[in-house]
C-alpha cells in the first residue's frame, strides 16, 4: 500500500510539473500555428481554412503563457500549454500586426478596401476577455 501511494504522488507531481508548461517557441505554418513547450512537446492548431485562405499568412505572438494568433478577420486566444482555444473573436477589418507593446498586446487591423479608396487602419487592446 505504501509504495502505491508513492507512486500515485510521484504521478501527480509529473502531472502538475507539465501542466505548468509553456510555450517557448511559437510560429505560424500556412494556416497552422505551431508551438514546442519547455517540457519538450510540440503542439499545432489550425485557425485557417487553407483550402479557401492558401496564401494567407497567421500572426502569431506568444504572452504570459498565452498565444494569440490572428488571420484574416479573427484573434485567438490560445493556452500555451496545450493549444486549446480560450476565447476567439472578429475583428472589424483583416489582421495586419500583433505586437506586444507596455505589457499589453496590441492587434493592428486594416481595411484596404474602403469605398472611399482610402485605407483605415486602427490598433486595439487585447484583454483578457477578448479585442
Amino acid at each position: 500500500m505504501k509504495r502505491l501511494c508513492v507512486k500515485l504522488f510521484a504521478m501527480l507531481g509529473v502531472l502538475l510539473v507539465s501542466a505548468n508548461a509553456l510555450a517557448l517557441e511559437v510560429e505560424a505554418e500556412g494556416g497552422d500555428v505551431v508551438a514546442k513547450t519547455d517540457d519538450g512537446r510540440t503542439w499545432r492548431h489550425t485557425i485557417l481554412d487553407k483550402e479557401n485562405f492558401p496564401d494567407r499568412s497567421v500572426h502569431v505572438l506568444e504572452h504570459h503563457n498565452h498565444v494569440y494568433a490572428c488571420g484574416e478577420g479573427m484573434i485567438y486566444q490560445l493556452d500555451g500549454y496545450n493549444g486549446s482555444v480560450h476565447w476567439r473573436r472578429l475583428l472589424p477589418y483583416k489582421c495586419s500586426a500583433l505586437e506586444v507593446v507596455e505589457d499589453s498586446v496590441k492587434v493592428t487591423v486594416l481595411d484596404d478596401h474602403n469605398w472611399e479608396g482610402k485605407k483605415t487602419e486602427r490598433t486595439y487592446e487585447v484583454t483578457t476577455s477578448g479585442v
